[in-house]
């Protein structure tokens, strides 16, 4: 296990997921600090794309945050996100990213500890999976000064 303070994107369901982010703030129960919720309409909007260029910027995990089993909002974003997270953790794989980078966390409404308690256990696994090799080599690569921001 590592002292590694993981850096964390997690995109946030504006609905169930957020109502337990918000549940979780007046309960005041804690997550980690290097976690940075993205809040969205729906987790299903986020596109392979965005996983991949939350990595490159840098991150050593993502997290979908979305609405319970039968509670999303918008009719085909479960399948939607369940498909994009497929295909996100095969081009991860690809390209020597560990797929246990990459997790989808189904929230229910309002349930702030479960919320905490998800984005604790993905925290604590990626402090012992390690840094993201990904993000070591663009940090080496700015040190060498191979790369121009």
């Amino acid at each position: 296990m590592s002292d590694l303070e993981p850096k964390v994107v997690a995109y946030i369901c504006n609905w169930g997921a957020y109502s337990a982010l918000d549940a979780a703030g007046v309960g005041q129960v804690a997550y980690p600090i290097g976690v940075r919720l993205l809040r969205l309409p729906c987790v299903g909007n986020v596109n392979v794309a965005s996983i991949l260029e939350a990595f490159q910027m840098g991150a050593d995990g993502v997290m979908l945050l979305s609405c319970a089993k039968g509670r999303c909002h918008y009719l085909s974003s479960e399948d939607k996100s369940a498909s994009t997270l497929a295909e996100a953790r095969e081009i991860i794989e690809t390209l020597g990213i560990d797929a246990r980078r990459l997790r989808q966390v189904q929230v229910q409404d309002a349930d702030g500890e479960a919320l905490s308690r998800a984005i604790r256990d993905f925290v604590e696994s990626l402090r012992i999976v390690g840094p993201s090799l990904l993000a070591l080599n663009e940090k080496a690569n700015v040190a060498q000064g191979l790369v121009v921001d």
